[in-house]
């Protein structure tokens, strides 16, 4: 009995040494940092359902907000943070599991669930009152229902993973980007998997009704705001991008452009909500009488000089190669001595990626994609999948936003993690093969 015993402990013990380093930094982040964290686009999330209808913010935060109140009263905002770290947690199991899953390695797995698990960008937004600490997870919980769907294309797993892709909508409007991702992997499992097509089309079936809600939604804000989307600040982010790439100069009335002119310039050429807001009411006193208008003088401002607009969005993709994803860094505010040492530790340790990192694993996993597949005439669908949620997240945030991309691009970490997961794996398995040779 006492052999079993200690098999057992060898067997969980990597899962066990990664449990406590993630436990430990976490449990010093989360002790550092503010609860309860008010930025400024916290208000609209505790405002309510208010903002779901025309078009400022998706429901499920809200929902999770609103719950807490009628559970904790005053402190619903610490129950809130409570649920977000709780919930943050859970996915770094789920986390291991999808790579262990697709890789078949623990000693991988438990490694990459560390380096997520202990991520400051990704824990730093579990104390905060912002929707990316959800969405974060529930982007885990999808990878995770995607790679047990892929692995075992049942119609169990397949709703898992299309729920999955609901909830994440529902959370952030950003998150959009799942739907087509997950329709693309679908048509090509159709297409490539004959005996798969009827569970298949199961799903497609529901992935194209979330698709008919997006649009039921999309007409419900135009009601509202004059923007068909579900997000009701689209032409103000465009507004924005001609501001940043110049093209708004253009624009034939010129009492208008030096407005803009004179206000982009007090606020030092940065662009921020306030700044858009002040251009907007200038317009209309409401989204419904300014968002027509913008529209048409983003589109008139964009047609008049496309070239310098596409190398104004080409450039973005290059300066963001240095940015770091992350929230806020703690170490400064840590005033024990052991915890600002930790801290430290963590952040050089942890601290690593970048957006030209995610670049870099993207481009990596696209090769090995083309490679596998030409080889063995069979699609490599984690390389598949990988590949396409990295450059389609990337590329709709480069295109829908303006900046602070360090917060609007985080929930593309854990693909990354994973993608780096399988080109470890195929590293590994590359030094063995070239060993035994």
């Amino acid at each position: 009995m006492k052999g079993i015993g200690n098999l057992k402990k060898t067997i969980w013990m990597p899962e066990i040494i990664s449990a406590l380093i993630i436990l430990l930094f976490r449990f010093v982040t989360y002790k550092n940092a503010v609860f309860a964290q008010i930025e400024p686009d916290s208000e609209s999330y505790i405002a309510g359902w208010g903002g779901f209808r025309d078009g400022n913010r998706m429901p499920l935060y809200p929902t999770i907000i609103n719950l807490n109140e009628l559970l904790f009263h005053d402190h619903y905002l610490t129950g809130v943070v409570w649920c977000q770290i709780i919930v943050s947690i859970v996915a770094v199991v789920f986390f291991y599991k999808a790579v262990k899953l697709a890789t078949g390695n623990r000693l991988i797995a438990c490694m990459m669930a560390v380096f997520y698990g202990c991520y400051p960008g990704i824990m730093g937004f579990d104390t905060i009152i912002l929707s990316e600490s959800f969405a974060i997870s529930l982007s885990v919980f999808l990878l995770y229902f995607t790679v047990r769907y892929l692995r075992d294309s049942t119609k169990k797993n397949g709703r898992w993973m299309m729920l999955l892709v609901f909830l994440a909508v529902c959370e952030k409007a950003a998150l959009l980007i799942y739907v087509p991702a997950v329709f693309v992997l679908l048509i090509v499992q159709f297409c490539l998997q004959k005996g798969k097509r009827k569970i298949v089309c199961h799903l497609i079936g529901i992935d194209l009704i979330m698709i008919a809600l997006v649009f039921l939604h999309a007409g419900q804000v135009y009601m509202y705001t004059g923007t068909f989307s579900i997000d009701n600040r689209g032409p103000q982010r465009t507004l924005a991008s001609c501001l940043q790439s110049g093209v708004y100069r253009n624009y034939p009335d010129r009492e208008l452009v030096q407005y803009m002119e004179k206000i982009y310039m007090e606020n030092d050429m940065k662009i921020g909500g306030k700044l858009l807001k002040l251009i907007s009411e200038k317009l209309g006193s409401s989204p419904k009488e300014y968002n027509p208008v913008l529209t048409e003088i983003n589109t008139y401002c964009i047609k008049s000089d496309p070239q310098s607009y596409i190398r104004y969005m080409f450039s973005r993709f290059t300066d963001s190669i240095p940015i770091k994803l992350e929230m806020d860094d703690l170490t400064t505010a840590a005033e024990n001595t052991v915890d600002h040492f930790i801290l430290q530790i963590q952040d050089y340790l942890f601290f690593v990626l970048r957006i030209g990192h995610i670049y870099l694993i993207g481009f990596a996993a696209l090769f090995l994609l083309i490679k596998k597949w030409v080889q063995s005439g069979e699609c490599p669908w984690y390389y598949l999948g990988t590949t396409g949620i990295l450059f389609g997240i990337v590329a709709s945030v480069f295109l829908e936003t303006y900046g602070d991309y360090n917060r609007l691009m985080v929930y593309v970490l854990p693909f990354a993690f994973f993608g780096l997961a399988l080109l470890l794996n195929d590293l590994c398995g590359a030094i063995q093969k070239y060993k035994l040779e």
